[in-house]
């Protein structure tokens, strides 16, 4: 069982209970004054963290975002390029093979980013990201 709450940021905070410590008294020290708080199972809780701080709490079950989650993509995914790019350009520089250029990796990356703002499923921001991930780094 778990505590989930709202944060005042609009994030979900996720509390694990120990054992010999009352819930109420747990929640009176870790849930902030006023804050909607639930018991839940473990299920409840997201196991993928791609998307953590798209997290948000909708009744008892936790939801991810969507606009979020483009962000949280798009972040994601520049970070990814820019260290596949200079992957790219060190094993060049030395000489060695690489499977894609620099210009394979740029258009991949412009098409992901771009699909991933249109997309309208978390599900599909995920599979767009996973992809380029998957086929570009090493």
């Amino acid at each position: 069982m778990k505590i989930i709450y709202e944060t005042p940021e609009g994030g979900v905070a996720v509390v694990s209970p120990t054992s010999g410590i009352p819930v109420a008294n747990l929640v009176s020290e870790v849930v902030p004054y006023g804050a909607a708080w639930d018991m839940v199972e473990d299920s409840v809780i997201p196991t993928d963290r791609t998307f953590r701080n798209a997290w948000e709490k909708s009744g008892s079950t936790i939801v991810e975002d969507l606009v979020k989650a483009k962000v949280i993509a798009a972040d994601n995914l520049r970070n990814c390029a820019i260290r596949v790019i200079d992957s790219y350009d060190i094993r060049n520089d030395l000489g060695e093979a690489t499977a894609y250029n620099k210009a394979t990796i740029v258009t991949a990356y412009q098409d992901c980013l771009a699909d991933i703002t249109g997309y309208t499923t978390v599900a599909e921001v995920k599979t767009c990201l996973n992809m380029f991930k998957t086929t570009y780094e090493n």
